[in-house]
């Protein structure tokens, strides 16, 4: 069955989950095409933990100054710890796995990677890691050289290479903690390109070699159960493959297909997108026979986020600024102009718990909302991440 979601919102019936603050600016709020009405949360809350970078109140970081920067670990809001992040740190460039914080970080010549502040291992080279996954037999790193070329290390060894190959997928995204990485039945899987022609790996093993096709753009892979699945532009249209199947995904969808990419929910793999339908914002999750998440609004939507029959989204107002969440058609809102998310893994969907590590558009007073609850948290930076184990 379609696990399609409905939004009963009616004006008169909405409510805050804090004080009363700034209305919705369209009359028509975020909606999916369904009956199934989700059932209330009874699952206790998990814990949730951010990830932040925090700079002495002298630094005008949002002027691009990022001097003496510290590494902020927060649980449910309230910070754990934090570590030297150096003068100019990436925001990709460290995650939460396992319940650790890892970094990495490079000079030119060597790349370090930390685990909670501690060395982990070293090597030599320029490498920023664009995927990382703990698992039995040690940490597992997929790191992009600059100009081309990567490597695939377990404990900083390395155990395969490419002269020029470039990774398919980047290190925040927010839908697969390993990043370009995901391990399943203890292998560790990953794709690269060359050119276009594009190489499925497992470890060090070549499972797949997609030689260059007329008119066709592989736009994300991901295994799913031991399936290769692909999510391909050929020519104006998408397809969801799967093994040697392919599925079109219908019309009106992005034309450039960059904001298209795959996800598993609910054990399923599916696409999700993100496109314009008149004056409608239109996010959506398709499996290869139809819709099953799809959320509208003439607001923007900031993502979509869904599991078990419920979904979750955000909306911006005008600039840029997040509004309004929703989980399970209940809504919390934001006064305009004042949280942003600055990274799309901010936000996260779990157990039926909405939460999200929101950054001030202006000044350090931050909070972090974990379900209806609002958690202030003041220092001078961003929210990095949010993540949920």
């Amino acid at each position: 069955m379609q696990k399609q979601v409905l939004f009963l919102l009616l004006g008169t019936l909405l409510f805050s989950c804090q004080e009363p603050l700034s209305a919705p600016l369209s009359r028509r709020q975020p909606q999916a095409d369904s009956t199934v009405v989700p059932k209330d949360t009874v699952v206790p809350m998990p814990d949730f933990y951010q990830t932040a970078l925090c700079f002495p109140d002298t630094v005008n970081w949002r002027a691009g100054d990022t001097r003496a920067a510290r590494l902020l670990l927060l649980k449910n809001g309230k910070v754990l710890g934090g570590m030297a992040a150096g003068d100019n740190p990436s925001p990709e460039s460290h995650r939460f796995s396992g319940g650790h914080l890892w970094t990495d970080t490079t000079d030119g010549t060597e790349t370090v990677v930390t685990c909670d502040g501690e060395e982990a291992f070293r090597y030599s080279g320029e490498e920023r890691l664009q995927g990382l996954v703990t698992a039995s037999d040690g940490v597992h790193t997929l790191g992009q050289r600059p100009g081309g070329g990567l490597s695939y290390r377990i404990d900083g060894r390395e155990v395969f290479s490419s002269s020029a190959g470039i990774i398919l997928g980047w290190a925040a995204d927010p839908d697969w903690p390993g990043g370009a990485l995901q391990e399943e039945d203890g292998c560790v899987y990953y794709c690269y390109g060359i050119g276009q022609e594009y190489h499925f790996m497992c470890g060090d093993r070549t499972l797949e070699v997609l030689a260059p096709q007329p008119g066709t753009v592989l736009l994300d892979a991901k295994v799913l159960h031991g399936t290769l699945y692909r999510l391909e532009r050929r020519y104006s249209q998408l397809f969801l493959v799967r093994g040697e199947e392919a599925f079109p995904l219908g019309a009106g969808l992005p034309d450039g297909g960059n904001q298209c990419k795959l996800a598993v929910v609910d054990g399923e793999m599916l696409v999700k997108g993100h496109s314009l339908e008149g004056d409608e914002d239109v996010c959506w999750l398709r499996g290869p026979d139809g819709i099953r998440y799809v959320c509208r609004s003439r607001r923007a939507i900031q993502g979509l986020y869904a599991e078990n029959g419920i979904m979750a989204a955000m909306e911006q107002d005008y600039e840029g600024c997040i509004l309004c969440m929703w989980c399970a058609g209940k809504p919390c809102y934001f006064r305009a102009e004042t949280y942003r998310l600055s990274l799309d893994r901010c936000a996260k969907l779990r157990k039926g718990w909405f939460a999200a590590a929101l950054t001030a558009d202006e000044g350090s007073d931050h909070v972090v909302q974990l379900g209806p609850d609002r958690v202030p948290v003041r220092f001078n930076g961003y929210f990095t991440g949010i993540y949920s184990e």
